[in-house]
Formats: C-alpha cells, sequence, structure tokens
C-alpha cells in the first residue's frame, strides 16, 4: 500500500486541502483520475493524495507496470499545469 502527494507543480504546496478547499486546478484532478481510468487503474483518489494498493499475489511484472500505467497518468496530472 501506498499514497503519492498530488502538489501543485507551480508552488510545490498541495493540489487542495484534505476537504476539497482551495484547488489550484481543478481541471489536472479530474484529467489525472480519467488518465487513471484510461491506463486501466482504479485507484482512491483524494486529493491531495493518491493511494494505490496492489493485489496482494502480483509478479515482479505486473507491478513494474502498474506503476508505469500510475506514471503515464501523473505525467496527465503534470501536463495539466503546463496548459
Amino acid at each position: 500500500f501506498g499514497c503519492f502527494d498530488l502538489v501543485d507543480p507551480r508552488t510545490g504546496e498541495p493540489v487542495q486541502n484534505f476537504d476539497g478547499s482551495n484547488c489550484t486546478n481543478p481541471d489536472a484532478v479530474t484529467a489525472f483520475r480519467a488518465a487513471l481510468r484510461a491506463n486501466g487503474l482504479y485507484g482512491f483518489v483524494r486529493p491531495p493524495m493518491f493511494h494505490c494498493a496492489p493485489a496482494l499475489v502480483i509478479s515482479p511484472e505486473e507491478l513494474k507496470d502498474g506503476f508505469q500505467r500510475a506514471d503515464r497518468a501523473l505525467q496527465v496530472f503534470d501536463e495539466a499545469f503546463r496548459a
């Protein structure tokens, strides 16, 4: 089980508060969620955190593939701040 902090790359601060307030880029969060689904991942995204929990029985190759998919979704998140 792991967790990534979703931060605004322009400030280094969390993209929003836990209560949903002060979201600096709602479009980036929406794009990230969509990119996860597009990459076949269903994760718990509660900004400013993205939780990931791989299957308990998983091969090293499957784990690597899952994190590569998450990385692609995180790239979409980062790119949304450049648009």
